[in-house]
């Protein structure tokens, strides 16, 4: 008859000890946090410290050069490709995922349009942050990347803020989407509405 080592005390050794191995690194584990909101610091991050070689001087001037003209909401914020040789040396990108509500010019072949801009801090400070997700019009044209796209201005992206319409890359170019309203801030749909008249005159 062959021999059986009496009782079963190393299994449940080896239980008891996976058991408190698995508590361990449980309890050391570092759950992600997820990014607070903060759309002031979040734009901040993403504003140009230079001048634009050859902006756009009215609205239907940005109109004119934009591909696609979308309003929606910034859903999401991810790294994006680096820019290409043609920018110079390859500079990382972020990504702004956009939920189109819906499209004043042009066509998209998806509702979730990627949208890449070029930081002034670098990626990982953008990332601590994320945008409020406030209803914005943005002014397009397809980027470089396949399967993105790029504003066609620093004041291409227009958000409807608690402060009004403002440009929020380049935020001093904000009096120039609110002209022609005299002292009455222009409402977001007011604009809207004015970039569509001037989509349709052509």
């Amino acid at each position: 008859m062959p021999l059986r080592r009496p009782g079963n005390h190393r299994p449940k050794l080896r239980v008891g000890l996976g058991l408190a191995v698995a508590l361990l690194f449980g309890a050391c584990s570092v759950q992600p946090v997820a990014a607070p909101v903060d759309d002031t610091a979040f734009w901040h991050h993403l504003q140009v410290n230079a001048l634009e070689a050859d902006p756009p001087t009215s609205v239907a001037e940005l109109v004119g050069r934009a591909d696609v003209i979308v309003t929606g909401r910034v859903r999401g914020v991810e790294t994006g490709p680096s820019a290409g040789p043609t920018q110079g040396p390859a500079t990382p990108l972020v990504a702004l995922v956009v939920r189109a509500d819906s499209v004043i010019k042009g066509e998209l072949t998806s509702q979730d349009v990627k949208i890449v801009v070029a930081p002034f801090s670098p990626v990982d400070t953008v990332l601590q942050t994320k945008p409020a997700g406030n209803q914005a019009i943005f002014f397009l044209k397809p980027a470089t990347q396949p399967g993105y796209y790029s504003c066609v201005s620093q004041w291409g992206l227009v958000e409807d803020t608690p402060d009004g319409l403002v440009t929020v890359v380049e935020p001093v170019q904000s009096a120039l989407v609110n002209a022609g309203q005299g002292a009455t801030p222009k409402t977001f749909a007011e604009f809207v509405d004015e970039v569509g008249v001037l989509v349709r005159a052509g």
